[in-house]
Formats: C-alpha cells, sequence, structure tokens
C-alpha cells in the first residue's frame, strides 16, 4: 500500500499548462481523496515537504490545501498537522449571489455569465449550494443564507449594513471597504501599469489611453474599473519620465470608437501622434483596430495596440490581441472560496475585511510591436 507520502511525491503538476498550479493540486489530491490511495485518517506531508517535491512554492501548496480545508476534506490539527478526514457528506453550505437588474440579462453577458460560470463550478466542488437573487435595498435581510455575494455592487450601504448583521458578505469584481467585508477583484492599476510598461520597453513614448463610457439612462458614465486601469497608465508613464498623455473616452461598443478614433489622431499633429493605443477593454482595442484598417495604419507596423482582454472568452474578431489577460471565471470561483472560508471560520477567529486579488497576466499577441527608430505614425 502506498504512503502518504509517495502519492504526493507521485502527483503531476505540468507548470507549462494555462491551469494554474495551485488548481492542478487541488485536483489532483481531490482525485487521490476520491480514489481512497489517500484515505480517512492518513497525515499529509508538511506544506515546506509538499512544496520541496513538487517544486513550488509554500504559497501555492498553502492555497491548494484552502478549499480542501473549507470543503471538509483535510483537517488541520494544531500542533500535529493535516489529516485525511471521514468523508461524511455535510449539508450543502446555502450562498446566494446578487445581480444587479435583469439576473437573465447579466448572466448573458459574457463577463458576468463567466463569474457565474466560475461560481457554480466552486459550489460543485465545494459542497455549496448557491441561489441567484435581484440585488435590492434589503438583500439578504431576510433570508437564512451562509453568505452573500454581491456582483459590482451598487448599494454599497446596504452591503455594509448587511456585514454588520453578522452575516458573512462577499463582493465579486468591485470592491466595497468596511468590516467583515471580503473584495475579490483584479489590481486594475497593476494590470494597466504592467500594459503600458510592455509598450514603453517596445520603444513607444507616445502611448494614447481609450477609456471605456458605459450607458447609462440617456447619457453615458465612466467606470470606477476604467479610472483605476487610467490610474497605471499614468503611474507607467510617470515611472518612465513619459510627461505627455493622451486621454480619450469613447463608448464601449467597437462601431463609436471606430468612429471617433481617426477624428481624435487627425486632430494631433502628424508629428505628435501616439504610436500605441492601451484600451480599457477588447471594445476599445477592436474599435481602434477597425479603424486603423479604414485609414490604411498598419498594425503593429504603423500602429500598437493593447488592452485589457477577457481571458475567458474568444479573441475579439479573430484577432490575437496583445493583452492584460483576466479570467472572470477565476474571479468566481475565489470569490466561493472566500465566502466558505468566512462562514467556516470559527466564531472567535472571524477574519477582517480583505481584498483578494485575483493575478492578470500578459499575452503578446500579434497586435504590439517595436517602434522602428522611433518614426512617427500617420505617413498617409
Amino acid at each position: 500500500m502506498e504512503t502518504p507520502e509517495t502519492v504526493v511525491s507521485n502527483l503531476r503538476i505540468e507548470l507549462a499548462r494555462p491551469t494554474p498550479s495551485y488548481l492542478q493540486l487541488e485536483q489532483a489530491l481531490r482525485e487521490a481523496i476520491a480514489s481512497r490511495r489517500l484515505s480517512p485518517g492518513s497525515r499529509l506531508p508538511e506544506e515546506r515537504e509538499l512544496a520541496k517535491d513538487l517544486g513550488l512554492s509554500r504559497g501555492t501548496v498553502r492555497r491548494a490545501l484552502a478549499p480542501l480545508e473549507v470543503a471538509g476534506l483535510i483537517v488541520r490539527r494544531k500542533g500535529r498537522g493535516t489529516y485525511i478526514a471521514d468523508q461524511t457528506q455535510a449539508p450543502p453550505v446555502p450562498l446566494e449571489v446578487f445581480l444587479r437588474g435583469s439576473q437573465e440579462a447579466k448572466i448573458q453577458t459574457s463577463w458576468i455569465g463567466a463569474i457565474v460560470q466560475g461560481m457554480f463550478e466552486a459550489a460543485r466542488r465545494l459542497n455549496a449550494e448557491l441561489v441567484l437573487r435581484e440585488a435590492g435595498p434589503d438583500a439578504g435581510k431576510n433570508t437564512a443564507a451562509g453568505a452573500s455575494l454581491f456582483v459590482a455592487p451598487e448599494d454599497r450601504v446596504a452591503v455594509r449594513r448587511l456585514a454588520a448583521s453578522g452575516r458573512a458578505v462577499v463582493c465579486v469584481d468591485l470592491s466595497v471597504d468596511g468590516p467583515g467585508i471580503d473584495s475579490v477583484v483584479f489590481d486594475n492599476t497593476l494590470g494597466a501599469r504592467e500594459g503600458v510598461r510592455r509598450l514603453i520597453e517596445m520603444g513607444h513614448r507616445r502611448i494614447a489611453f481609450i477609456g471605456a463610457l458605459f450607458r447609462r439612462g440617456e447619457g453615458f458614465v465612466e467606470s470606477l474599473n476604467a479610472h483605476e486601469r487610467l490610474a497605471g497608465y499614468r503611474l507607467a508613464l510617470q515611472e518612465a519620465g513619459i510627461a505627455e498623455e493622451f486621454v480619450w473616452w469613447m463608448p464601449a461598443d467597437p462601431k463609436d470608437v471606430r468612429e471617433r478614433f481617426v477624428p481624435a489622431m487627425r486632430a494631433i499633429p502628424e508629428e505628435r501622434r501616439p504610436t500605441a493605443i492601451f484600451g480599457t477593454d477588447e471594445s476599445e482595442a477592436l474599435g481602434a483596430w477597425l479603424a486603423a484598417q479604414e485609414a490604411g495604419w498598419r498594425v503593429p507596423a504603423d500602429l500598437s495596440i493593447a488592452s485589457f482582454r477577457n481571458f475567458d472568452a474568444p479573441d475579439p474578431a479573430g484577432i490575437a490581441f496583445s493583452s492584460i489577460c483576466i479570467s472572470p471565471l477565476q474571479i468566481g470561483v475565489r470569490a466561493v472560496e472566500a465566502a466558505l472560508e468566512r462562514v467556516h471560520a470559527a466564531a472567535d477567529e472571524v477574519p477582517p475585511g480583505t481584498r483578494i486579488l485575483v493575478p492578470h497576466r500578459w499575452v503578446a499577441g500579434e497586435t504590439a510591436a517595436e517602434i522602428p527608430g522611433g518614426v512617427a505614425l500617420g505617413q498617409a
């Protein structure tokens, strides 16, 4: 019979795979527990030993073990180690998810839909039961859910009031500060900073920022996410000693961007025009690309284009954009994990509110390239 040390040392973690290492390790341990290769009562090697044997960091190992503990598959015994738990299935933990506006309309959008999909995948894996509700001023007041999750909440007062009542609260895709409130988000500022720094490293010194406007009522508003990304754009320019900036706000629709982009470029003297564009999402990137084709500007030879992009969605129009990729699926997974960690915390160990960051990554793509000798765009 294999020992736990042997079973663990034979787990396969492929660092080259797109699936994060912690998820690979978590799934491998789940399969070993389900197949009884790791039997109830057996003791796992210490985190330090696991990390060394598998070539991972202790943080990665810790992140893989956390959801297993939440799901009741392992038990940590202070001063003694981590053990495989008896597999008597407990009833699922009820979690309610609040969405703004029509649930159906929100879920049908690729971004919100991917977040909710990630939530359901994590709930199945971690023995939780999700109920979708429409957000309102009384959200969570009259339910017996173990935790309430708010996707991009508008009513921050209601969120804080619910947390103050003792309910476990997690905000998703938008931070809300307050005691006992966890927020699962991307770091928009650092992501934009990295994207713009990549363009600067390619030799670009005139980089334009296109911020997304979203329709509200009869007009348009600038989103908080876009402003955080603008801060990252400015931070990258400041760090590189670049004083000149170009900031344009355009509706988050490729057709609108296409109509407005060329006039915005041609309003600038040819020798000062931007040689690169950084957009807050793929709508701006696609609109700029379409406009460049119509104007006769080659991408990336004449104009480099980069933006944030939904990693879980197909490439816009089949174009491999150079992008800061972020995964709404992972934000949904991490939100359910955070909610269950808060639900299962001991009464005297309730964690304070935390801001949990889901990582991003740069994908080089085909729309950004080194600038040839600093030549200005717009020879046409």
